[in-house]
């Protein structure tokens, strides 16, 4: 009795030490794949910071946009310049999924200034890009 259960308990302690083992072995290697992507999100960041190319043309493109829905919607009105905009028309009454009239898009001169939703979201989402990317700093 004395044999099987001196076998059963080192058999025991010496499974635990293996599993052990194994678990340092998996944080050893969790610590290193942590720190190689620590190393490239670092490169990367420098990468940007470095290139400036890469941030000339954004800044090209974030003026053009700015150009073209800020700058030229509200400066034509005063030249006498006509802005164009889409009108969708429903279409007309039918018998749904045999026979529907579709959607007019209709493009119309108006007088004044005007926005599309589409431009005030584009804006939009280059202002708080440049927010949000001074803020990471």
């Amino acid at each position: 009795m004395t044999l099987l259960g001196g076998s059963i308990l080192g058999f025991v302690t010496t499974l635990i030490g293996q599993i052990a083992k194994a678990k340092a072995e998996q944080h050893r290697m969790m610590i290193a794949a942590m720190a190689q992507q620590q190393k490239a999100v670092s490169a990367a960041r420098e990468h940007g910071l470095k290139d400036k190319q890469f941030a000339f043309t954004r800044r090209i493109i974030a003026f053009i946009c700015v150009g073209c829905i800020v700058i030229i919607p509200f400066a034509a009105p005063f030249f006498d310049i006509p802005v164009v905009v889409s009108v969708t028309e429903k279409g007309e009454w039918g018998i749904p999924f045999i026979w529907e009239q579709a959607d007019k898009i209709l493009w119309k001169s108006i007088e004044g200034i005007a926005l599309a939703p589409a431009y005030i979201h584009t804006l939009a989402a280059i202002v708080s890009f440049y927010f949000g990317s001074s803020a990471a700093r």
